[in-house]
């Protein structure tokens, strides 16, 4: 019975011989850790009706479906793909048959069977094992379901509704509880055919809010409120509609942002009908419109399936949001409107898609990506910045960087400017001068100091790229005090760089964080290790190579060795777990997006360099990315993990987007078009390409012998002028690449290509650096000895900036005192000068000594060692600065020597709790004194009162107070114990934090 209902439902779809979307195959990545979802949606579309066996907000569970799982909750129309946070699956709808005269059931989800599931682009289909056939088309802002339950089953029996001899009715029930907290909500019954209302939700986006259209095909005959039992503020969110003995119901759904009638407008305007093959034709017909946009030929249907269904993935998101009048919920909460001739979108994934995807939009969707920007300034007007990771008019601030700038200056190099240019260029400079997220401390120090902002080296290297791609934009648009200061900035990062390590490496107070181990997942990387980051500057490698070397003849050597250290190294990465780091070639992880560009920087280098990046991309493209439904190694991401897969099938790759740049790599296919809306037609070819032969011979540009290992993309505005520089690029005229395939690379003395004419020393880069200050550590009892690296320093002692009458650094000094030291580099006469490195240092308690007994802290978690217990420098709420010391799983025994016996009044221990990170407070804090020699014994014992359930970060000081005269002190914390049944670390071994046990 299934097979016969795979073969019957595998032919429905009627395509013609040229159809791209023939080869999608939505089930790539729904599996292992891919988190994309399998049902029906439009390009770019409102909705993604698709089913959902997943209710809870679970890793693998982000996008409401997993491979694995056996279970089918219903079918909602909101999904998100590829995404590493959970959220949408608004508006569930699922059939159901029950016995009339009996209880309608409360629990509705059934066993299914992939052997009984299909999907295709536009079209989701699936027959349970209750054997109602469930088949889910879409238009951009509407869902269509179409159920069937003429072959229903109880029990593995065959059952006929149809039968007057039985009591079976048909339902479909609507579920507004499904998955994410319910704040809110409403349900109108309007006739027997209409329902509509509105789904309230928190989750990722912390106040979301769907307005729905429900029309039927059939009138029900009555409906069910099912949960009116529930006495709170949630209740009635579930119902259930009886429609008799009807076999056949068809539902449209349509949705909105704005309001219920905006629902409607949308459902009324897009599918006026009840013709379920016409709209999943005409949803057939949308992806093979922009699937067409790219033209492969000749690979096997292994290459096209993966093809297509990565740019099937490149298309599904960013998602329109505005009505089909206009009309659109803003970043204020606010309605608004478009005007009608552009729409506005939602879903910006930015620090992933920035990389490959919004590049990959510009040369094949020059409209959309004007329609995107256009957004961003709307939501920089209504919210106030331009969108980090923007969700349904909600701004969650996940990930790191202001990226949504790398989109406008990449579109804007590149010519398209169909936006008001100087309102984006005025977003972009606000949203880079904030103070928020490490910003304060970047803008004073050139780069962020780990003690200031966690995530510090990451957070400064993507701040930095941003500030390189606002400077082009400025050069470009005539800015030139804006060009200055800005790449000026995007230059501080450089002062993070560790030559006796060769990474990029945190700074903390003055000086380099310790320990560090470049293969340690902490919290100084956003998601990744030194290793990942070593090559983050993407917009300046060039620069970059020439603190890797001393002179010229050694840069390609130098880089040369730096890559191999990074996929060629036997070190295994340390750390705490981080589940984004997967696709391993050594520490390089392709699983996650920091290190999508860096096979291609081997492009940059000379001899042999090139054919590593062909041996490495096409490795891969093999690995990596598969038919199977874990076909991709690591999250979607909204598409950028299928764009860098487009990109490097076509044979090119644009290491920094706004660079104008496209890197040559490897091409897949013999020929591939790009039809561009401007009207251009860029061809590749690849000839003599086989399986084997996947190394570069020659490369030529519209009939010419190219020398260089990248192309430039032109804009038209200046294409003349670009021309007279670099003649081969992609502008507005068709252009041609053609690539000789070969199976062995050539003796590195014949290679063709040649590295940018970018490589190159360049002077004096040492004066970009901040001075490091070295000391053992920040608290000191009598005196610290300080250092300076560097020569040229000068240097305060009293706080004060330092300037060109400050004193000279001459070599190591003694401090005596708490002091504040600045330092900088005194520039030559015609270089910038840059800010100062600051650090401070505290003279404490000279006979205090604290000790741990029977305890270790976790490595991560040491801050800097036991004394830091007594030092008086408290901890931040951000505990990731790195000022407390963590226990996981273990009762905490510190052990404090006062020097000699002293009257105690009080004692205070300082504690943290940040549930969601599995830290917890101790369950209490036993005190205990002792006299010179003699044993402890308990004064007190402290309850812990903060409840688990507190979702901020909370410091609590457990405080005893007493008349005892004491030598020692013992301090004992309990450990909270595993992470309760309701937490998503269920099971786990929670922390205690600890910092500054305070005596009086």
């Amino acid at each position: 019975m299934k097979q016969v209902f795979f073969c019957i439902i595998l032919f429905l779809p009627s395509f013609s011989i040229l159809s791209q979307s023939r080869f999608v195959n939505p089930f790539i990545g729904t599996d292992g850790h891919g988190h994309t979802f399998p049902g029906a949606t439009t390009p770019f579309g409102m909705v993604q009706l698709s089913p959902d066996t997943r209710v809870d907000g679970s890793w693998d569970g982000c996008s409401g479906y997993h491979y694995s799982d056996k279970k089918l909750y219903g079918f909602s129309h909101t999904h998100l793909s590829g995404t590493g946070c959970s959220d949408y699956g608004d508006i569930l709808l699922q059939s159901f048959v029950w016995e009339k005269d009996g209880a309608i059931p409360n629990d509705f989800k059934v066993e299914f069977s992939h052997l009984a599931e299909d999907a295709s682009a536009g079209y989701y289909a699936v027959r349970p094992e209750n054997g109602i056939l469930c088949e889910m088309t879409a238009s951009p802002r509407v869902g269509f379901h179409r159920y069937d339950f003429g072959a229903y089953q109880k029990e593995g029996k065959p059952m006929t509704i149809t039968d007057t001899q039985n009591s079976l009715h048909t339902g479909i029930v609507l579920d507004l509880y499904h998955r994410d907290d319910l704040l809110d909500f409403e349900i109108i019954v309007a006739n027997k055919n209409e329902v509509h209302g509105f789904r309230r939700s928190k989750a990722w986006a912390k106040d979301q809010i769907v307005y729905y259209s429900i029309v039927f095909s059939e009138p029900f005959e009555r409906y069910f409120i099912l949960d009116k039992d529930n006495h709170t503020a949630r209740s009635g969110a579930k119902v259930a509609f009886d429609f008799g003995k009807k076999t056949n119901i068809k539902v449209k759904v349509g949705i909105s942002g704005v309001d219920a009638k905006g629902a409607s407008k949308n459902l009324a305007k897009e599918i006026p009908h009840w013709d379920f093959e016409k709209t999943k034709a005409e949803a057939v017909s949308s992806w093979d419109k922009e699937l067409s946009k790219i033209q492969v030929e000749g690979g096997t249907k292994q290459q096209n399936t993966v093809f297509y269904t990565a740019l099937y993935h490149c298309m599904i998101a960013p998602n329109v949001y505005s009505d089909v009048d206009g009309q659109y919920r803003g970043r204020d909460n606010k309605i608004h409107n478009t005007g009608g001739d552009w729409e506005y979108y939602t879903v910006f994934s930015l620090w992933d898609t920035y990389r490959a995807l919004h590049p990959l939009l510009t040369i094949i969707d020059e409209k959309r990506t004007n329609h995107f920007i256009r957004t961003f300034i709307r939501q920089y007007e209504e919210g106030g910045l331009l969108p980090v990771w923007e969700l349904a008019a909600n701004e969650t601030n996940c990930m790191i960087g202001y990226h949504a700038v790398s989109v406008i200056a990449d579109a804007y190099m590149k010519g398209i400017r169909d936006y008001d240019t100087e309102k984006a260029f005025e977003a972009m400079k606000y949203s880079a001068m904030q103070d928020h997220y490490g910003l304060s401390a970047y803008k004073k120090y050139g780069y962020i100091p780990s003690d200031k902002e966690h995530e510090s080296v990451s957070k400064t290297l993507e701040y930095a790229y941003d500030d390189w791609c606002i400077a082009q934009m400025a050069k470009e648009m005539g800015k030139n005090e804006d060009y200055d200061y800005f790449i000026k900035r995007s230059q501080g990062y450089l002062s993070l760089y560790d030559k006796e390590t060769g990474f990029f490496r945190p700074r903390k107070n003055g000086g380099w964080y310790s320990p560090f181990r470049p293969s340690e997942i902490n919290n100084h990387y956003t998601e990744g290790n030194a290793y990942h980051y070593s090559f983050g500057n993407q917009h300046n490698i060039y620069e970059f190579q020439a603190i890797l070397a001393d002179n010229d003849s050694l840069l390609a050597v130098r880089l040369r060795q730096k890559l191999d250290s990074l996929f060629y190294t036997k070190q295994k990465m340390t750390g705490r777990e981080q589940v984004d780091v997967t696709g391993l070639i050594g520490q390089y992880a392709h699983g996650n997006e920091p290190s999508h560009h860096i096979p291609y920087i081997y492009m940059m280098g000379k001899k042999e360099m090139p054919y590593i990046t062909q041996k490495l991309v096409h490795q891969i493209k093999e690995v990596f990315y598969t038919e199977n439904p874990d076909g991709l190694c690591g999250n979607e991401d909204c598409g950028q993990m299928s764009a860098w897969y487009i990109w490097s099938a076509l044979g090119l790759y644009p290491v920094a987007p706004a660079d104008n740049r496209l890197y040559f790599g490897t091409p897949s296919f013999p020929k591939a078009t790009i039809l561009r809306q401007n009207g251009q037609t860029i061809l590749i070819k690849a000839e003599n390409l086989s399986p084997e032969n996947y190394y570069v011979k020659q490369i030529e540009v519209n009939g010419n012998l190219q020398s260089n290992s990248l192309i430039y993309i032109a804009p038209p505005q200046k294409r003349e002028s670009v021309i007279a520089k670099y003649p081969y690029l992609l502008g507005t005229k068709n252009t041609s690449i053609t690539f000789q395939m070969m199976k062995e690379p050539l003796n590195p003395s014949n290679i063709a290509l040649k590295s940018s004419p970018d490589l190159k020393k360049t002077k004096d880069i040492d004066h970009l650096r901040s001075p490091i200050i070295i000391a053992n550590k920040k608290t000191f009892k009598d005196s610290l000895l300080i250092e300076i690296n560097g020569d040229g320093v000068v240097y305060t002692t009293d706080g004060i900036e330092p300037n060109f009458y400050s004193r000279p650094y001459l070599g190591p000094f003694y401090i005596h005192e708490t002091t504040t030291i600045k330092a900088k580099w005194m520039p030559y006469p015609g270089q910038e000068e840059y800010p100062p490195t600051e650090a401070h240092f505290y003279k404490v308690h000279a006979e205090y000594r604290a000790s741990l007994m029977n305890c270790k802290p976790n490595s991560q978690y040491y801050a800097d060692g036991e004394q830091s217990l007594i030092d008086g420098v408290r901890g931040d709420r951000n505990w990731r600065l790195g000022d407390w010391m963590g226990f996981q799983g273990q009762e905490v025994e510190v052990v404090v020597d006062l020097g000699k016996l002293r009257k105690i009044n009080k004692i205070s221990v300082g504690c943290l709790q940040d549930f969601g990170s599995w830290i917890a407070m101790p369950t209490e804090v036993i005190f205990e004194i002792a006299k010179d020699g003699g044993d402890f014994e308990v004064i007190g014992t402290v309850k812990n009162d903060i409840s688990d359930r507190e979702s901020e970060n909370i410091i609590k000081d457990f405080t005893f107070k007493t008349d005892r005269y004491a030598r020692r002190i013992r301090v004992k914390a309990k450990n909270y114990g595993p992470l309760p049944e309701w937490h998503p670390g269920a099971g786990g071994e929670t922390f205690i934090f600890m910092d500054e046990i305070s005596i009086e």
